[in-house]
């Protein structure tokens, strides 16, 4: 199926509504295209009725769920709210790095294969061995 590039920003509209269904934080995701779009001069993207369609579904998927959450006195406010009183802690990038390190530190084979693969040109790591022979064991059972 081929789709025309100008019916594909409509349905972008479409997937981008069902998407803040789904998680709010979808907005940046838009927010950022749409300054990327500016900041690129991409003058005729504003222009296109594609454009302003994708946008006006994103709001018709989006309304009712507004209307919602307004009847319903903005609960993802206060769960929000809630959140930043009850479970996030303020910490330094400092805290936050050692606090990663110790939630991952279950997984350290994780960490070398990430930091091999991250590894200076000419130095050897995962890349150069043959890591397909650890999908080829028999599950005995």
């Amino acid at each position: 199926m081929r789709i025309k590039p100008d019916v594909g920003r409509a349905y972008f509209g479409a997937v981008a509504g069902l998407g803040l269904l789904n998680k709010i934080s979808v907005l940046f995701l838009r927010f950022g295209l749409v300054v990327g779009l500016l900041l690129a001069r991409r003058w005729d993207a504003f222009r296109s009725r594609w454009f302003w369609i994708a946008g006006g579904l994103v709001g018709v998927i989006f309304l009712p769920h507004l209307v919602w959450q307004h009847l319903n006195g903005w609960p993802t406010l206060e769960f929000m709210a809630n959140a930043r009183r009850y479970k996030m802690a303020a910490m330094s990038p400092g805290e936050f790095l050692g606090q990663t390190l110790l939630q991952t530190a279950v997984a350290p084979w994780l960490w070398a294969l990430g930091l091999g693969w991250l590894r200076p040109p000419g130095f050897p790591g995962p890349r150069d061995a043959d890591v397909t022979a650890a999908s080829h064991h028999p599950v005995s059972g």
